[in-house]
């Protein structure tokens, strides 16, 4: 009534033109990875409350025991409210997070209890942590999301690595679903 007219989108406008059908099968692959990607980050998101929570436990166990050599006495591990931020932030990265969240968490141990053994003990401490989550949750945890069973996952991820690196990690199931 006003004259405003009403404008189609481009995508729109490709879809009528003559090689729609090529425009309609990348739209149908796109939306699957969409998708897959969706529930893959969601799968990520319960592997980093998990992970966090195992290695705020840990911190907890590891400032108790080393509370009485700690420079003021405190039986709980400095900084773990900022550490358990970190932890969560970098648990989304694949394969790098732990070592990512893992420095300022070394840092933090060393500078308040002095010594080697505490630095052994919080390397200890990650690689366990590390390794429940790869062995364990990573293929749990993704496979029960994509309703893919846990030895499959942790195949595709173990193949995807070798021949993808890094990447494969990201792109390994994802690229499974289509």
């Amino acid at each position: 009534a006003l004259g405003i007219r009403k404008s189609t989108g481009i995508f729109q406008q490709i879809a009528k033109v003559t090689f729609a059908f090529f425009y309609h099968d990348l739209r149908v692959i796109f939306e699957k990875i969409q998708k897959s990607f969706g529930l893959v980050f969601q799968a990520q998101s319960k592997i980093a409350v998990v992970n966090t929570i195992l290695t705020v436990g840990g911190l907890l166990i590891i400032g108790f025991i080393y509370g009485q050599l700690s420079l003021n006495g405190s039986i709980i591990f400095p900084y773990i409210l900022a550490l358990a931020c970190i932890t969560f932030l970098t648990s989304f990265v694949p394969f790098l997070g732990v070592f990512i969240g893992g420095v300022p968490i070394i840092f933090a141990g060393v500078v308040e209890y002095p010594g080697w053994s505490i630095l052994v003990t919080l390397v200890t401490m990650l690689f366990i942590v590390h390794a429940v989550e790869g062995y364990f949750l990573n293929p749990r945890i993704v496979g029960k999301s994509l309703n893919i069973p846990a030895p499959v996952i942790f195949f595709i991820l173990f193949i995807a690595e070798h021949f993808m690196g890094i990447a494969g990690f990201f792109l390994g199931v994802p690229i499974d679903l289509l």
